[in-house]
């Protein structure tokens, strides 16, 4: 009897053990919620909403062979969402539904339905006050949440490149036994906090924009040098160095700032391919002329020209705001501004090293050196644009440029220690001249 009892004891602690262990796998790995992502423009909301398939599939367990028909899925979709302002409906117009594949760190890679959408009010005034109704998926999966995220809002000064605001969730209220809609309440904002914020996105920008940086610096490394007969022959002063500094350096904003400008405005555009092709080639052809000076006295218009280019690349990050005239414009100019401020540190933190070391009798070997470095890295550039598929070249360099502050803080020890050595050696060679 005691030996039963023991037993039985034993199965039922063994039972909730394995429950537990169950209850835990399974907390571990929970399926993906939808996110629904808005952007706030000008007359206009538009949204994209992230649906696992999975819990599209349990949702739809009566209509499985129907999940790759993509009228049925825009017919499901817009039976399942509402907007209203008041006593109004939005109007709601799907653009784009695609299938893909994301990653998620709990359970992996995954597949999803994208649905990009268009929600419209009938009366502009009530853009920022809106309440959601949206049921996909959760009508049948009661387990299963909306997450609401704002991704734009230019007026708020928020945007996918810098901060993003969750709005709510949205699922089954267990209480009132329905799922309850979202009101969602943006506040007004301004055009000084969306300047501010275009600002603050065209530094970031510029931070990130390893490309951007490195055709301008490889632009930059020779300019205290002088070239006779296609080499690379002697200093050539700070003060001619940094007029010519000044000289590229404007050249450079003044190219990317009417490109910026024109393309913003859909009076010009390139296919993007072509654009981040054309990018990496400059990279390649300025380090080249580190090595080699193929257009000496030249690197003037090189800038303007290549500057162009780099604005057409700029340009595609404004113009997904769809703005008015006047708030595009303010638009443009603080997303300049910021990628001109940020391009002014790091070369007020780069070209002192460069000074130093243009002089000394190591300069030849650092330049070459690190063009033919950047000249590789350009290369991979240019396979990966082309064939959108990374190399090891391209991850490598995405692992060096994340630490590039650590880089220029070695450039600059670095130039410090070699000046101070090619100083000591050219010292020492006149006072044993004067002996």
């Amino acid at each position: 009897m005691g030996l039963r009892s023991h037993k039985t004891k034993f199965s039922f602690f063994s039972l909730i053990f394995l429950v537990s262990v169950l209850a835990l796998k399974t907390e571990a790995h929970p399926m993906p919620n939808s996110i629904i992502k808005l952007f706030v423009m000008d007359r206009a909301i538009k949204g994209e909403a992230y649906i696992p398939f999975l819990e599209l599939e349990n949702a739809l367990v009566d209509n499985k062979q129907r999940l790759s028909d993509k009228l049925f899925l825009q017919s499901y979709f817009l039976k399942h969402i509402r907007v209203r302002s008041g006593d109004k409906d939005w109007d709601i117009k799907i653009d784009t539904l695609i299938f893909s594949y994301s990653k998620n760190e709990i359970v992996g890679n995954y597949k999803e339905l994208k649905i990009s959408f268009y929600l419209t009010p009938k009366i502009k005034d009530s853009l920022r006050n809106f309440t959601l109704y949206y049921d996909v998926v959760v009508h049948q999966v009661i387990n299963h949440s909306v997450i609401v995220m704002l991704s734009q809002d230019w007026q708020n000064g928020i945007h996918e490149e810098t901060k993003t605001k969750e709005l709510g969730t949205i699922g089954y209220d267990v209480i009132n036994s329905k799922i309850l809609p979202l009101s969602i309440n943006l506040d007004a904002g301004s055009k000084w906090i969306g300047f501010m914020s275009m600002i603050n996105m065209g530094m970031q920008h510029i931070k990130k924009g390893t490309d951007h940086l490195l055709f301008l610096m490889t632009l930059l490394l020779p300019a205290f040098l002088i070239a006779e007969n296609r080499k690379w022959t002697s200093y050539s002063g700070i003060k001619k160095g940094v007029y010519k500094v000044l000289l590229i350096v404007s050249a450079f904003t003044i190219g990317h700032s009417i490109t910026l400008f024109i393309a913003a405005c859909n009076l010009f555009k390139l296919p993007t391919q072509l654009i981040e092709v054309t990018i990496a080639l400059s990279i390649f052809i300025s380090a080249f002329h580190c090595v080699i000076p193929v257009f000496y006295k030249k690197e003037i218009l090189i800038a303007l020209g290549f500057g162009f280019v780099h604005g057409l690349a700029f340009s595609q990050t404004l113009q997904i705001f769809q703005l008015e005239k006047i708030d595009l414009l303010i638009s443009i100019l603080g997303f300049n501004l910021g990628i001109e401020a940020m391009q002014l540190i790091i070369i007020l933190m780069i070209i002192p090293s460069f000074i130093l070391l243009s002089p000394t009798i190591f300069f030849s070997v650092i330049k070459n050196t690190l063009a033919v470095f950047v000249m590789i890295i350009a290369l991979g550039w240019i396979f990966q644009r082309i064939t959108n598929v990374s190399n090891p070249i391209t991850e490598l360099a995405e692992i060096i440029f994340e630490h590039a502050n650590w880089l220029i803080l070695i450039i600059s020890v670095l130039a410090l220690i070699l000046y101070w050595i090619d100083f000591t050696i050219k010292t020492k060679k006149v006072f044993r001249y004067r002996q």
